[in-house]
């Protein structure tokens, strides 16, 4: 099986989503394509079956008005759609839905007021970047608010869950997009990044990543050995995009291949060396080579024992897409048709995160979300895990499934890390037995649980804050979530 599905472009997926969403409609008429045509363009549309056809099977790009309507006509929330194909295009490089870019002061206005009212939620802050972007200039009067706005909007960002995170990570790519916004936007992502109490910095060092200058990579390099778990994962992520991209001079490789040496070198630290090992598959081969050459021990040619075998990896991640595949054609009726099974895949076993990502929030945003979510929590059954099922556990868990979790905590041979990690996202609030994991022998597990215990926001971390017996990581972590809040979820639908 690939490594990842790139050949399946960016608007294929996007319109795969938008197929499966109309042919689930529970009006009838609507799963027709040319009755549907009709609905299009009574909502101003040029459209008729074959150009709705061209949309859906990718061969036309979808403009952003065309995907509201779909969210209008077929009951989905607003920008939830929209967000999520921007999200698409820009991570496999293709031109973003196109949309209307007249602004007006009253609408920038109405923006600005709607990302300052009481209650705020992802469509307003996609809509306001979307504002904000287009516009000429920002006005006067909230020139002061606007560095202020944008910290608040990557402290959501990194806390956010599900369509909250698709819109606000969105809102803030957008903004990096425009020249005049992208040292504002950063600034406020580097200071989340470089604080060392912050606890959710995943999101804000993939936004790096965003950035075309050699500044950025150089940045991502640097974090590849922070002490924080988070720091470097995403810092691979990010480079892993800009070496896929080609993106990295000669000076910034160099460095790279120095850091990553280092490393490698030294070869105590497990963790950071699985990390990094997917960066060794995109560097040039020369490059590659005398990485692994320093030390040979570390990459064997030939896998150790039957389970890490190629082979039977291979088998396990087949067995466990064809599970995904066979619940969703249960639902449906339909064979999952290449496209579709393309998106599982990669949402299973791709290389590159941003591919793996977008295509688990594909899944997610799909009518199928509630039935993979079943599959994916028999899929991560203690002793008996497929590959890459607890990687898109965290994207489609729900509610539904949160008292299976709550149980496995005390179940032998679990995965307590990627339970906890799952158990976060979920809806339901502070879990039972989360508490008790922040003094686990484990310090993966440990702060797992603190991540856990923060997205909840469980009341024992107001007791870890207090407790000088802690140390002062655990204790500056409680204070950082007490101060940020848990997990951002959007209730709203418009």
């Amino acid at each position: 099986m690939a490594a990842e599905s790139r050949e399946v472009s960016a608007y294929e997926r996007v319109g795969w989503l938008l197929r499966q969403w109309r042919l689930m409609s529970p009006d009838a008429d609507l799963r027709k394509l040319q009755p549907f045509a009709e609905v299009l363009a009574q909502h101003g549309h040029r459209a008729d079956a074959s150009r709705v056809s061209r949309w859906e099977s990718g061969r036309l790009r979808v403009p952003e008005s065309v995907l509201t309507s779909y969210e209008e006509i077929l009951g989905l929330p607003r920008a939830g759609l929209t967000a999520l194909c921007e999200g698409i295009a820009r991570s496999w490089g293709a031109r973003p839905p196109a949309r209307s870019v007249a602004v007006s002061d009253e609408m920038l206005a109405a923006a600005f007021s709607a990302v300052q009212g009481a209650a705020v939620e992802g469509v307003d802050w996609f809509e306001w970047a979307g504002c904000l972007a287009a516009a000429d200039a920002v006005p006067e009067s909230q020139v002061d608010a606007l560095d202020a706005l944008i910290h608040q909007l990557v402290s959501e960002a990194s806390r956010a869950n599900g369509l909250a995170l698709v819109t606000r990570f969105e809102a803030l790519r957008r903004l990096i997009e425009v020249p005049h916004l992208q040292a504002r936007t950063m600034r406020a992502v580097g200071g989340q990044v470089i604080d060392p109490d912050a606890q959710a910095t995943l999101v804000p060092v993939v936004l790096i990543a965003d950035v075309r200058a050699e500044k950025a990579v150089n940045t991502l390099i640097s974090l590849l050995t922070q002490p924080s778990a988070q720091l470097q994962l995403g810092a691979t992520w990010g480079l892993h995009r800009k070496l896929s991209r080609h993106e990295v001079t000669p000076a910034s490789m160099a460095a790279l291949e120095a850091q990553l040496a280092q490393i490698i070198f030294d070869g105590s630290n497990e963790g950071a060396l699985l990390r990094i090992s997917p960066l060794l598959e995109v560097l040039p081969q020369p490059t590659a080579d005398r990485l692994r050459g320093l030390r040979p021990q570390l990459f064997p040619t030939r896998p150790r024992g039957v389970a890490g075998s190629a082979t039977n990896r291979a088998t396990l991640l087949a067995t466990a897409v064809r599970g995904a595949t066979a619940r969703i054609e249960a639902f449906t009726g339909r064979e999952v048709d290449p496209v579709g099974r393309a998106i599982i895949e990669d949402a299973y076993n791709a290389t590159s995160h941003d591919v793996r990502h977008q295509s688990a929030l594909v899944l997610a945003r799909s009518p199928y979300a509630a039935a993979l979510g079943e599959v994916l929590v028999e899929q991560t059954q203690p002793n008996r895990c497929f590959d890459g099922a607890p990687g898109v556990l965290p994207y489609l868990v729900s509610k539904a499934e949160r008292d299976c979790l709550i149980t496995r905590l005390g179940l032998p041979g679990v995965d307590l890390r990627q339970t906890l990690i799952a158990l976060a996202h979920v809806p339901g609030g502070p879990a039972p037995g989360v508490g008790e994991l922040v003094d686990h022998a484990d310090l993966g597990v440990a702060a797992a649980a603190l991540f856990a215990a923060g997205m909840q926001q469980d009341p024992i971390l107001s007791v870890l804050a207090k407790d000088r017996s802690r140390s002062p990581g655990m204790r500056a972590g409680a204070r950082w979530w007490l101060a940020q809040g848990g997990r951002v979820d959007d209730l709203r639908v418009v």
